[in-house]
């Protein structure tokens, strides 16, 4: 959906949901544009899929503007793995999910980063 004002600003939305088999997704975005704030877009992404004995689930956000002659961005994604597998390894009688590991990546206008295990790395991105 979206709006028009008779000044020019404008606000577009979005949004999608998809079910494919073991894969599942969705997405919103937005993206307007007016006189007080400039130009901006912003989206969110989510998948997920199941093929056992994995999951696994993705993420990524990005974020852009230019207000004032200056521009903005930043993003972020994670993916998260789990595994079906018996409870402490062992316990075959008994299975469960148990969590993989998570990795992280991100950039902006000054840094560009990773994550893994909880350590985050950054790096100092030039102006």
């Amino acid at each position: 959906w979206g709006r028009m004002m008779s000044n020019g600003d404008f606000e577009i939305n979005g949004s999608a949901v998809e079910h494919l088999g073991p894969l599942d997704g969705s997405a919103t975005f937005k993206l307007s544009n007016t006189q007080a704030k400039g130009f901006k877009f912003t989206s969110h992404l989510v998948g997920k899929a199941t093929v056992s004995p994995l999951r696994g689930t993705a993420t990524a956000d990005f974020n852009f503007s230019v207000s004032g002659g200056q521009i903005h961005y930043a993003g972020s994604g994670t993916a998260s793995v789990d595994v079906y597998a018996p409870d402490h390894g062992w316990n075959v009688t008994h299975w469960t999910w148990q969590h993989v590991g998570t990795v992280g990546v991100g950039i902006s206008n000054s840094e560009l980063w990773f994550s893994y295990g909880g350590h985050k790395v950054s790096v100092p991105l030039p102006h």
